[in-house]
């Protein structure tokens, strides 16, 4: 989502703020480069707490100068859409930052955050929703207030909401004319539709006319909850102060109900058509998996054959975007899955029978020695930090390794389902080479995969 910010997110293997050139230089020049070995950052260890109505809280004191990072998730991406409701949780993420709540009329909370020099964007993907702030520290207070109003309600008028609407399907248009364009978000909204609910044709485009105020406001409702948000303070603030503020704005709103996701119905191919312009396909495992051990497992392989495939030419070379399962997509919410969009010179087919090629091609490769490499880059996601007390921020700017740090703290959290890091790290390692290799040849041999395409109607 763009909205009026100074810095934008793109999510990849780990999620990185990009703020613009000029904004860069005026930041690195605040520091000294690593090279030059004068700097020592000034931080506490990260501190979690868990308030009564379930939220997640991480606090760490990043004093390094004087601003602070927040990261607000929420459980309601594009897996939580329901029957015939694709972009609903795309449209809503715009919502929430343009409509009104509690105190604020539309456009108020983003007027109010970006005064000062503030920045505040949010963005929908698979799984979550995360809204992004970077405010100075005295101003922590202000955010918290306006998140847990945004929390309780959302108030959408209709002009807002065609505006939006209008901004949700140029995001695709925009992709389209690129060359280097990401159709990923999109595809991904029209594969939960075909595995929940068995579409054969999805409208990413059409339908975010049709949506209602009330349509919107029922989603935030369902999804927006504190039971299993996450809120994540980097910066320069105390710990106690922020715990006190988390427990004054978020721990009296009540929980909220879950809306259970529906199952995926789908477990065998289908072409499938939809609204856009352009073709993607997609390889699944349809599961049910066995355990959860057995999810992460395939969770931890498609980190490993994400990484394959970005280096395989006859891979790489045939499409516009690949993607697969890893430790921001797990195997949990949608079944393990390969996506690919195929550059002009290709067909849906034509790439599928790549993807497979090379999926066979990599589990043979998985001898012990590729397997401990497996496991160490999922342990290393989760127990790695940007926050390196000798590491300068140069080339980025300050505000956007505290902000990607932030980010990334939320989606390891998730990752983790509950387990400490230190459960989490074991459970990795207690996985043997043997284990890893019968779990992904009886889960991903060719002929246990499905697959999805999606092309315009003709």
């Amino acid at each position: 989502m763009s909205i009026n910010r100074a810095g934008a997110i793109a999510l990849a293997t780990t999620v990185l703020f990009v703020a613009s050139c000029q904004k860069d230089q005026q930041e690195t020049q605040k520091f000294s480069r690593a090279d030059q070995e004068l700097f020592r950052r000034d931080m506490s260890d990260m501190t979690s707490f868990t308030l009564a109505n379930g939220a997640s809280l991480y606090v760490q004191e990043e004093r390094t100068d004087g601003r602070v990072a927040v990261e607000v998730l929420y459980r309601a991406g594009f897996a939580y859409e329901t029957k015939g409701n694709p972009q609903i949780s795309h449209l809503t993420e715009h919502a929430v930052i343009q409509c009104g709540s509690g105190s604020f009329g539309p456009g108020g909370s983003l007027e109010a955050i970006s005064k000062d020099g503030g920045m505040l964007n949010a963005e929908a993907v698979a799984d979550f929703v995360h809204i992004d702030y970077i405010v100075d520290g005295p101003r922590l207070e202000e955010v918290f207030q306006v998140e847990s109003e945004r929390l309780r309600a959302i108030h959408c008028d209709k002009p807002t909401l065609d505006r939006e609407g209008g901004r949700v399907v140029h995001e695709i248009d925009a992709v389209l004319k690129d060359p280097k364009g990401d159709l990923t978000k999109f595809a991904m909204m029209s594969f939960n539709q075909s595995l929940r609910f068995n579409a054969r044709h999805v409208s990413v485009i059409e339908r975010v006319a049709k949506y209602s105020p009330d349509d919107v406001e029922r989603f935030h409702d369902a999804y927006y909850r504190p039971d299993d948000m996450v809120i994540v303070v980097i910066g320069n603030i105390k710990t106690a102060d922020a715990e006190a503020l988390a427990r004054k704005y978020f721990e009296p709103i009540e929980r909220r109900p879950s809306s259970a996701l529906a199952k995926p119905a789908l477990s065998k191919s289908l072409a499938a058509t939809w609204d856009v312009a352009a073709e993607v396909v997609y390889l699944f495992a349809p599961g049910p998996y066995a355990n959860d051990r057995e999810r992460l497992i395939l969770t931890m392989f498609g980190a490993f054959l994400k990484q394959t495939m970005s280096n395989e030419q006859a891979v790489y070379g045939a499409c516009r975007k690949t993607y697969c399962s890893n430790q921001i997509y797990p195997v949990g919410n949608l079944p393990f899955f390969i996506f690919a969009e195929p550059d002009d010179t290709h067909t849906n087919s034509e790439v599928a029978t790549l993807l497979l090629d090379h999926l066979e091609a990599t589990v043979a490769l998985l001898d012990d020695s590729r397997i401990e490499a497996v496991k160490g880059n999922i342990v290393s996601f989760v127990t790695a930090t940007m926050l390196k007390p000798d590491v300068a921020d140069y080339p980025l700017g300050h505000h956007q390794v505290i902000g990607q740090e932030a980010l990334n703290v939320g989606m390891k959290h998730y990752l983790r389902e509950g387990r400490s890091p230190e459960d989490f790290v074991a459970e990795v390692n207690s996985v043997t080479a043997e284990e890893l290799r019968t779990t992904v040849k009886k889960r991903l041999a060719r002929s246990s995969l499905a697959q999805v395409t999606y092309g315009p109607r003709t």
